[in-house]
């Protein structure tokens, strides 16, 4: 070949010119959504599989000592909070709950015995002080007064609940979005 005969050629088009704006874009966003729906999803899904191995292989003492359980509580009803019924949980000893890592807006799951065993019921912690734990659930224990109660940490699905909220927000087509997800995408 001599040298006179090589042609050039261009780098053609683009790939991504080939594509409107609004495909590219759109496509984009949902792998995005995709992504970091799974990955949301993915962290509530450990939470759960960590709090049920802690019920079924951890001691109610070794429980207790790591703050997640409370255990031989009384209830009673202590008002409303927006139409659900709020239950105070208190303990006998010294009129003083134990140490426990229950904190305002932790879920808890409230059981007789273990909670793994017979699905107990959700609710959110309202406040707390050293005598007491007030908590909101959607409807009235049964026999709320009869008998003792044990309060376990539960996963957090209030976090996951706002988390896809919030990606759902930033990628909603009708809304076009955010304009940081413009920018960030």
């Amino acid at each position: 070949m001599s040298k006179g005969n090589v042609r050039r050629m261009g780098p053609g088009k683009p790939h991504r010119d080939s594509i409107p704006e609004n495909q590219i874009h759109w496509r984009r966003s949902q792998d995005h959504l995709k992504l970091f729906s799974t990955l949301t999803f993915w962290e509530l899904e450990d939470e759960m599989e960590m709090m049920e191995e802690r019920w079924n292989s951890w001691s109610n003492k070794r429980l207790a000592a790591a703050g997640v359980s409370l255990f031989n509580l009384n209830g009673r009803m202590n008002g409303r909070f927006f139409g659900d019924p709020i239950i105070a949980f208190t303990s006998d000893s010294e009129g003083r709950l134990p140490w426990h890592g229950f904190s305002h807006g932790d879920i808890v799951i409230l059981s007789r015995s273990n909670p793994s065993e017979k699905r107990g019921m959700e609710g959110i912690v309202l406040d707390r002080n050293r005598k007491r734990l007030r908590i909101v659930f959607k409807d009235k224990p049964e026999d709320l007064r009869k008998g003792r109660w044990r309060l376990d940490k539960g996963a957090n699905r209030v976090a996951h609940d706002r988390m896809q909220m919030a990606l759902n927000s930033f990628h909603d087509e009708e809304e076009m979005g955010t304009p940081l997800r413009d920018l960030l995408l």
